[in-house]
């Protein structure tokens, strides 16, 4: 017993550890899956920043293009003002022929910007796709588990009903024992008081008796005595009261002799009457206890059927325990027994006893009416010889003197004995009268207990009445044939033997409720080994996923460096540029409204499955490995797409950067000349306050234009190199600055002006004015520095907001691996 419930015991420890290892598993994956959630949040944010930036980029755009015909316009106003000088006009057109190059290779990158990001834009729809299907998958994997959860609380519920069922059988038994053992304490010592006061009571009627016989003995001889006192004429008389007195003797002797024979069939019938009511009761408490028994094993055994999913292992402890317990009453009622039994042989030694002394009693009153009657013999025979004497020898009178002398003396003698047998009788009453006064003394204490024992009595045999009333017909015939008891033993033995059969019964039966248990365990265990596998990929999908977020951290440089070029695109480019993140915006409302569409659609598809009843833990498992398959499948195209994907990026990232820094240089050198040209100007204005001569504007507007031509050519043939490293891969030529600072150049230029003459140059007032002209150009330029300098922090800024989006995407990325 304490083997099999140490056993359920460590079985029971050893369930809630795997419950407990089970719940840390699913609060690790549950806080997985909300990491993921956070990631894929963190995505959508970047992809609606990425869509803002572009929005604006393309609002950029359309300023530079209108900064690009105003420039066309300034170009067209320069022309007209550098008509009179061929050389510059040789220089400006060097200078658009190596900007028109510049722009051919800015138009070729921005073409494979436009192929980059509908690569991006494919990518994203499949990526979202994935998502949608790992976030479907994950949904299903969580009522699962939820489902499974479910379970384990039912089992523990049940676990637990079991265990208070137990705990109040324990309870239950523990009183119903203490109880029969209070009950049987009590017994025991009513049966000894009992026992006690019939025994005084059959010494006080013993000895009582024997006073009445002492006392009629005295009377007796009392009236024997007067009689021969009286006259020795009345001797028939006196041998008729002697006669009578005899038969007096003999008929209070037959009288104490009825009187102990009714005393002696009273105890037997007494003790017949204890020993068949202490078999009653052992019979029927016997009876009751294997009824009581009976029903709870019906009760347990209803209990196990109802619930045949619960714990078995408790229920064969409740059942052992039981078992232990009817054993343990069977080995008490053994002990109930026995001691009855030592109880009734210590009664029959006791009446044996008893009967033994009053038996010598009675044989020592017997041997003293013996002597008595020899006595009166003696005296009768005395008498008959007197008679004769007296008939014989009427005529002699001494003789009749000398009868009657010796009948004086023999009367004296009588008298003496009598007296001297009043004294001793005297004595034997003074010590009876003793032992009575005792005797009484014990009487009035046994009394008193009979009293208290009588009152306990009374609670008894009012328990005892209320137990035995609806037994009363059964108590009846066993009353009438005690003989009975074998058989109805007989039959609480095939009663016991046909329970130890429904037992046997119960526990084949309890044999296939633990076989099916045993089959539902290894259905559990394959589940959590089905569970275990999924923990493994996931643990293997975060590992890539780590990778891939290296990819991804990679990426988000590539892309915040690649969304500075498109400041340099093409107008109509970036507005097909536009139209394609609206499409993708689009497909990103149209994906979320499927996603969603899909997720209620998978609710009710599980819901339905967990309502109904033929679905199957091996349905669910081949549901799981299926989808796991389809994960494996579906990460690997994904794992190449996302490979194929960083290697564009990478180019992209490389060539953005490569805009970028050439942009930003290129800005930095538009700003110098336009600070050199306000110089410029500046000294213009100077010289027209100090009213100098014509030719020194001229040479001073030359020197500025001619500065500014060399710093683009030196800028030029710095930035040349690195976008011909860049498209070597797509052009096969390199590309080489168009611009040089040769002297040749400068000496034609001078040749022509001096071929014009001052016939093809414009007077001053027109020179001023496109000097004024100029003035408010470049006034306008250093405006819309400032506007693109507001723009670029704008453009920070959305990148800033991109990278959100794309560390929420991440998020999502990484809940649909999981």
């Amino acid at each position: 017993m304490t083997r099999q419930v140490a056993a359920a015991a460590a079985e029971r420890l050893q369930d809630q550890r795997e419950n407990a290892n089970w719940h840390d598993k699913y609060n690790v994956v549950v806080a997985k899956l909300d990491e993921a959630q956070a990631t894929i949040m963190s995505l959508e944010s970047t992809v609606k920043a990425t869509t803002s930036r572009l929005d604006d980029t393309m609002s950029q755009l359309e300023f530079a293009r209108q900064n690009a015909r105003e420039f066309d316009y300034e170009r067209h106003q320069a022309k007209v003002v550098l008509y009179n000088n061929p050389s510059q006009v040789e220089e400006l057109r060097e200078a658009l022929q190596d900007v028109q190059s510049t722009l051919a290779h800015r138009t070729q990158e921005k073409t494979d910007a436009v192929t980059s990001v509908g690569r991006l834009n494919d990518l994203h729809m499949e990526v979202v796709a994935l998502l949608a299907e790992k976030e479907r998958m994950l949904d299903r994997v969580s009522t699962m588990l939820g489902q499974n959860q479910q379970r384990v609380d039912q089992l523990e519920a049940s676990i637990e009903a079991k265990d208070d069922e137990i705990n109040r059988l324990k309870r239950q038994s523990s009183t119903t024992a203490a109880a029969l053992d209070d009950t049987f304490q009590r017994l025991q010592a009513f049966d000894q008081l009992s026992m006690a006061y019939h025994d005084t009571r059959i010494q006080y009627e013993a000895r009582q008796s024997e006073i009445e016989q002492l006392e009629s003995q005295l009377r007796a001889a009392d009236t024997s005595a007067a009689a021969l006192q009286r006259s020795f004429l009345e001797r028939q008389e006196q041998l008729d009261a002697a006669v009578e007195q005899r038969v007096d003797l003999e008929a209070r002797f037959r009288e104490l002799q009825s009187i102990c024979h009714d005393l002696v069939a009273k105890l037997e019938l007494a003790e017949d009457k204890t020993r068949a009511q202490s078999e009653q009761l052992d019979v029927k408490a016997a009876h009751d206890e294997l009824q009581s028994a009976h029903a709870s094993l019906q009760h347990t055994l209803h209990d196990v059927q109802r619930a045949a999913n619960a714990k078995v292992q408790e229920l064969e402890a409740a059942l052992s325990g039981m078992y232990d317990s009817t054993k343990q009453k069977d080995c008490e009622l053994a002990a109930l027994r026995a001691d009855m039994d030592r109880l009734a042989e210590e009664q029959n030694h006791m009446l044996a006893n008893e009967r033994e002394r009053g038996e010598r009693n009675t044989r020592a009153l017997e041997s003293k009416c013996a002597a008595l009657q020899a006595k009166v013999d003696a005296l009768q025979q005395q008498n008959s010889q007197l008679d004769a004497l007296v008939q014989t020898h009427k005529g002699s009178c001494n003789e009749w003197r000398d009868a009657c002398q010796e009948a004086v003396t023999s009367a004296e003698t009588l008298k003496r004995e009598l007296s001297q047998v009043q004294v001793d009788k005297a004595h034997e009453l003074a010590d009876m009268s003793e032992r009575l006064e005792a005797l009484e003394k014990d009487h009035k204490t046994l009394k008193a207990r009979e009293r208290t024992v009588s009152m306990q009595n009374t609670e008894m045999t009012q328990r005892l009445d209320s137990i035995t009333t609806a037994r009363d017909a059964e108590m009846h015939e066993w009353k009438v044939a005690v003989a009975q008891w074998t058989s109805s033993r007989e039959r609480s033995q095939a009663m016991l033997d046909a329970l130890k059969g429904a037992i046997a019964e119960k526990d084949t039966a309890l044999g296939h409720v633990r076989r099916d248990l045993d089959h539902a365990r290894g259905e559990l265990l394959a589940t959590n080994a089905q569970l275990e596998m999924a923990t493994e990929v996931g643990q293997k999908a975060e590992r890539r996923v780590e990778a891939l977020m290296a990819t991804v951290e990679s990426l988000q440089s590539q892309v915040t460096s690649q969304s500075q070029s498109f400041q340099d695109k093409h107008v109509e480019e970036f507005e097909n540029l536009r139209a394609a993140c609206h499409d993708v915006s689009a497909v990103n409302r149209m994906l979320t409204t499927e996603r969603e569409s899909i997720h209620a659609w998978l609710q009710q598809w599980l819901a339905n499955g967990s309502n109904d009843p033929n679905t199957s833990s091996q349905y669910a498992t081949d549901d799981i490995q299926a989808t796991l398959d389809r994960l494996d499948s579906w990460w690997r195209e994904r794992l190449t797409t996302t490979q194929s994907l960083a290697e564009t990026v990478t180019k992209l990232n490389a060539k953005l950067m490569a805009t970028v820094d050439v942009g930003a240089r290129f800005e930095a050198q538009v700003d110098a000349l336009i600070h050199q040209l306000l110089d410029a100007l500046g000294s213009h204005d100077r010289s027209n306050n100090n009213q100098t001569c014509h030719g020194d504007i001229k040479r001073a507007i030359h020197e500025a234009f001619a500065h500014a031509i060399a710093l683009a050519r030196s800028t030029q043939k710095e930035t040349t190199p690195q976008t011909s490293n860049l498209t070597a891969s797509r052009n096969s030529h390199a590309y080489k600055p168009m611009l040089t600072n040769r002297p040749q150049d400068a000496s034609a230029t001078v040749v022509v002006v001096a071929e014009r003459g001052p016939s093809d140059q414009v007077g001053r007032p027109n020179h001023d004015n496109h000097v004024v002209q100029l003035n408010d150009h470049l006034t306008h330029l250093m405006q819309q520095c400032l506007a693109l300098q507001a723009r670029n922090e704008k453009y920070k800024k959305q990148l800033h907001m991109m990278r959100q989006r794309e560390k929420l995407l991440e998020r999502d990325l990484l809940l649909a691996i999981k």
